[in-house]
């Protein structure tokens, strides 16, 4: 398996289009926009926070990373106004 800082543009495309998909399914079930989504794995764990319209924040851990400081700090980001 490649290194978490090895990502190549495709899986960066793919984490994208992943992120978008589950914000259509969020407003879709009538659960609303999306604020946060997170994904875990056994070698580690793909955390993603919606900071506005189009824009977001997505970041690839290892399986040791302390989640709950990395949600509180992406939380801690600035929103975009639409």
């Amino acid at each position: 398996m490649a290194g978490l800082g090895d990502l190549e543009a495709s899986q960066l495309s793919l984490l994208s289009a992943l992120v978008g998909a589950l914000g259509q399914a969020s407003e879709g079930t009538g659960v609303g926009a999306l604020s946060e989504a997170m994904i875990e794995g056994l070698n580690g764990s793909i955390v993603a926070r919606s900071l506005g319209e189009d824009i977001g924040a997505v970041v690839v851990t290892e399986a040791k990373a302390n989640l709950g400081l990395i949600r509180l700090e992406l939380r801690k980001l600035p929103r975009s106004s639409p």
